[in-house]
């Protein structure tokens, strides 16, 4: 079966939708939040201070949001949590309204750790949720299609923002930051209105609820009995950590090297995107199982490229590099999906996605602070070489270990998926 006829099962169709809007909000704000923070700071170090605080709900909550996903119905998990950020990000148009677009710094700081809380429980119960809209076999053709249209749109989402809240930055560069601010708001009530339609997802449970600390410590008792999911979360934490400080070097080459325009930074976002695009594409016709080696290529060959960073001067030459590494990172990340999803009993699948995003996300706090910090004590060149080949070190960690090297998805005839019943039913049979 193509890629495409993974939109045939309406649930999974809804939530895609969701996945779409609340995306193609992220990528209009992400630019401008992060100019933004530059232009009215003028320190790399504060970009990374956001970038900080963006990241440290799913360390806070995350294991706590696993349990949620557990243990109550995922669909409303998601329906809060969308309502709560996109509530967070209106208000913060209110407030730019208010000061006349020059926002104060502290409420754009506030209100992405506030938008990100909610995002830290809308993942664990979103990726968990997937196995149960698609049949079990069908979870690669989900998570391949997912990460190709997310990263299109994600990718029209930049060249939006290099075009028109850049544009919108000329006209007015009081207010080109709330065009930003309420178009990612709304996008969240957007994808709100699908979760809405979805049917409810009851977490598959073979044991009572207990505490929540007993439920999270549970969690990690079942990562802990499988090497292959240890050594997954280290390379998770090496690399995360490492890639962690990007942001802050973007904005730092953009005023050093560059032109210090928005549109740079985004066009330089924008060629990371694309090329994922077309691997997700070849993924879908070879569907790569070895989620260990996936790791290790798409980690090793990102940090390449970003050490090569630190001897180029030119937006271009970055966006060449930044295109690389799109094209060798899906191979890390689409086969982890779907592996974490199919191999996890569904009783566990939360809590393990959210030590997941928990590790990944929990980890940048500290990376992004320290990277602004490092870049203006050390310089940009040598924290990108710190960066590189911190993560080529992030795909030695799993070379290292044989149970994460031979790590495979199971193939479609061991795992049949459930049968086609109620809302599994693909709308061909509905109709």
């Amino acid at each position: 079966m193509s890629g495409k006829h993974i939109l045939t099962y309406r649930p999974y169709r809804l939530l895609w939708y969701a996945d779409t809007a609340s995306q193609l909000g992220i990528a209009l704000y992400y630019i401008a939040n992060v100019f933004m923070v530059y232009r009215l700071t003028g320190q790399a170090a504060m970009v990374g201070y956001n970038g900080a605080l963006e990241a440290l709900p799913f360390f806070i909550f995350g294991p706590y949001s696993g349990v949620v996903a557990d243990r109550f119905d995922r669909r409303k998990v998601m329906l809060v949590a969308g309502l709560f950020s996109g509530t967070c990000l209106l208000a913060l148009g209110v407030i730019t309204w208010m000061y006349r677009g020059v926002t104060p710094v502290a409420a754009i700081l506030v209100t992405s750790f506030l938008s990100c809380t909610g995002r830290a429980f809308f993942f664990p119960a979103r990726n968990a949720s997937v196995p149960r809209l698609v049949p079990t076999n069908r979870a690669m053709d989900a998570n391949i299609w997912s990460a190709v249209s997310q990263n299109f749109v994600f990718s029209a989402g930049q060249a939006l923002s290099a075009t028109l809240i850049a544009g919108l930055y000329v006209v007015s560069r009081e207010y080109f930051y709330l065009a930003a601010v309420l178009v990612n708001g709304a996008s969240y009530f957007v994808s709100v209105f699908f979760v809405a339609r979805l049917p409810q997802i009851i977490p598959e449970a073979e044991t009572a609820p207990q505490r929540a600390f007993t439920d999270v410590k549970a969690g990690f008792g079942y990562i802990r009995k499988r090497k292959d999911l240890v050594v997954l979360l280290w390379v998770i934490v090496v690399a995360n950590f490492m890639i962690a400080p990007f942001f802050p070097c973007y904005v730092k080459a953009n005023s050093l090297w560059f032109d210090g325009r928005p549109q740079s930074l985004a066009w330089i976002e924008f060629s990371f995107f694309v090329p994922t695009i077309f691997t997700g594409l070849a993924l879908m016709r070879w569907k790569m199982r070895h989620m260990g080696w996936g790791n290790i290529i798409g980690w090793s060959g990102i940090g390449f490229a970003v050490a090569a960073m630190s001897f180029i001067r030119t937006v271009k030459g970055w966006c060449a590099l930044n295109a690389s590494c799109g094209l060798v990172g899906p191979l890390a990340w689409i086969p982890t999906d779907t592996y974490l999803q199919v191999t996890v009993p569904d009783e566990f699948r939360g809590r393990v996605q959210s030590a997941r995003t928990m590790l990944s996300a929990g980890i940048q706090p500290i990376g992004l602070a320290l990277g602004g910090v490092l870049i203006d004590s050390l310089g940009l060149p040598a924290v990108l070489q710190i960066m590189g080949w911190g993560m080529v070190a992030a795909g030695v960690v799993g070379v290292c270990s044989h149970a994460f090297r031979n790590a495979i998805t199971p193939d479609d005839a061991e795992f049949p998926g459930p049968p086609l019943t109620g809302f599994d039913l693909p709308i061909e049979a509905e109709a």
